[in-house]
């Protein structure tokens, strides 16, 4: 028997089927979600959460035209298996294939392109303004959910949209989660409805009642409009919303395929002004094992990947804030819903007190720990840690690091902490290379880089990820008579000036390396420091694109882009070759 997901390839086909063929339709897509991510990996139980609520949506309104933005866009791959995309889902998450988040490359039912939480209210209102601007006619629909709502960005959306009395639908998906658990007054304030049994018990009888009345449908806007009347006297989330300029409806159930189009279709009337529609969901609803545990199913990973011999980068930076926090009393970890992310949830249950979890709010919740900078991999675009040192190189008294490996990472975080300043460490996402681990911590002083390999005929100065493919690309230009420097440089802000100085005086060229853009990086950086002492010779950088980075492995991108071993050595035999009639640069004399 064929299944009614394969006859799918536009939304408007949702609205020639039954609520009956609906329901099939949603169990239909579960089973796929669960088949396709078990082989590529990706985001499993948020999507889980959000089957009927995508199904209703696009059965109620008319995308594309009517706009729907996904915030965080790591649920949308419903989405993604009804608006043509199903052939081709298999490839979610692969080089070339699918992204994982909205893309409005692939699709002009993807509206807004995001990979972070907080913004979808924001960009829904501009495309409610447009559209007053415009004069055109369409409804929008921002949807929120794994505590995006604790996002300071989307608190300040509310309450612009609230003041410009903009139509627009905002759709609370509440499954009391982020990645980690919610935290914080608002995430408790909206939980006392979720948990009131008296209220879902009354809301659900007041749904039966309006579905069995003579003309029930049509009293639906009516007894919508008294309910929320009702809420807003008795219930604090309704008050809030009420209070940013909102129209609060629900809460309803987000499993429940009758309720939603019912819902969905009477909130259509009011469309003209600011209206919240609550809706409960269940992350990882319909699999039991991503119900029972929609933390550990929150993302999956691709069939066959195997547990790497070497610790995570994450973890190395969680077991040495766990020192650290053991060692002295002033130092706490903070994270923005992140605790599994980042590996903190072990120092957690270590040291409950000293672990900060802030919600999404990365401006609330700044540290001194940059989390997987350079090439992210299957995330994508909205994920690569490609502008950090631009950013915050030109702050004062910043101090910007990155290790070589998993080993200089603990040392660096030591340092940071001793520092007594700003103090940013930046790592690559995965595992190390499986070095031997220092027991004791130790600084590293600020400021100084180290010289792995002397050589003078080229320099090449890498920071962080591209080390150890240095050394690799320099072992192999000695075998072909050219003798290359290595210097892990450690830190882009300040820089060892005396080291990069002396060894660019008697060499013919200058390769750097990073993951990162040119405009304001480490490259950029050397640059400045040689122009400003006088010294003309040869510079080539070895950086990220000037692009957004798609998804795909990390080993993919750093050859594609010369940051591997045979592209650092083609690239440092190439500016030899061009170099080597050039007279030697050298310091100008005072």
């Amino acid at each position: 028997m064929s299944r009614i997901l394969d006859r799918i390839e536009s939304p408007a086909d949702l609205r020639a089927l039954s609520l009956d063929e609906l329901k099939t339709l949603a169990q239909e897509v579960r089973e796929e979600l669960v088949a396709t991510t078990a082989q590529t990996g990706g985001h499993l139980a948020s999507n889980l959460g959000v089957v009927e609520l995508t199904l209703a949506l696009h059965r109620v309104f008319d995308s594309p035209r009517d706009k729907i933005v996904w915030d965080v866009s790591h649920q949308i791959y419903v989405q993604k298996l009804i608006t043509g995309r199903r052939a081709r889902f298999d490839t979610i998450r692969t080089l070339g294939g699918l992204s994982g988040f909205a893309d409005r490359e692939e699709s002009v039912h993807d509206q807004f392109g995001a990979g972070h939480a907080g913004t979808a209210i924001s960009a829904a209102l501009g495309m409610a303004i447009a559209r007053e601007r415009t004069g055109a006619s369409y409804n929008v629909a921002a949807v929120l959910g794994d505590g995006a709502l604790t996002a300071g960005m989307a608190m300040e959306a509310l309450n612009h949209a609230g003041g410009l009395r903009a139509g627009m639908l905002v759709i609370l998906n509440d499954n009391g989660m982020s990645i980690s658990p919610n935290v914080g007054a608002l995430a408790q304030t909206i939980n006392r409805v979720r948990m009131d049994p008296l209220y879902q018990g009354v809301n659900r009888m007041g749904e039966r009642l309006l579905d069995h009345m003579p003309a029930g449908h049509r009293l639906l806007k009516l007894g919508m409009k008294l309910k929320s009347r009702a809420r807003a006297t008795l219930y604090q989330p309704a008050w809030f919303f009420e209070h940013f300029g909102f129209e609060y409806f629900g809460p309803v159930d987000g499993h429940d395929l009758d309720e939603l189009v019912l819902a969905l279709d009477g909130i259509k009337d009011y469309l003209d002004r600011p209206v919240l529609l609550h809706v409960l969901t269940q992350k990882g609803h319909g699999y039991q094992p991503a119900e029972a545990d929609p933390i550990k199913l929150h993302g999956v990973s691709p069939a066959g990947t195997k547990k790497a011999a070497a610790p995570t980068y994450s973890q190395v930076m969680a077991d040495t804030c766990t020192k650290l926090i053991e060692q002295d009393s002033r130092v706490v970890a903070i994270t923005a819903a992140m605790l599994e992310g980042t590996g903190l949830i072990s120092t957690l249950r270590k040291h409950p007190d000293r672990v900060y979890d802030v919600g999404i709010c990365e401006q609330h919740g700044v540290t001194f720990a940059l989390d997987r900078a350079g090439f992210v991999g299957d995330d994508g675009k909205t994920h690569q840690g490609a502008f950090d040192i631009a950013y915050l190189r030109c702050l004062p008294n910043m101090v910007l690091a990155a290790p070589k490996d998993e080993n200089e990472l603990q040392h660096l975080l030591y340092t940071g902490v001793q520092s007594g300043g700003p103090f940013a460490v930046r790592y690559p996402r995965g595992a190390g290379y499986g070095v031997p681990m220092d027991k004791d911590l130790h600084e590293i002083p600020i400021g100084k880089a180290e010289l792995l390999r002397d050589g003078d005929d080229i320099v090449i100065l890498a920071y962080g990820a591209p080390v150890i493919a240095a050394l690799d690309a320099a072992e192999r230009l000695a075998d072909s008579g050219i003798q290359a420097a290595v210097v892990n440089a450690r830190y882009a802000k300040p820089l060892d000036e005396t080291l990069i100085l002396d060894l660019c005086a008697r060499a013919r060229a200058v390769l750097t390396l990073e993951e990162h853009v040119l405009a304001g990086g480490f490259g950029a950086a050397v640059i400045e420091l040689l122009a400003a002492h006088g010294l003309r010779l040869p510079v080539v950088t070895r950086t990220m694109p000037d692009v957004h980075v798609d998804h795909g492995p990390q080993a993919h991108f750093r050859a594609v882009h010369g940051l591997d071993a045979d592209g650092i050595t083609a690239a440092a035999r190439t500016l030899f070759d061009q170099a080597i009639d050039l007279p030697l640069a050298s310091l100008p004399r005072p």
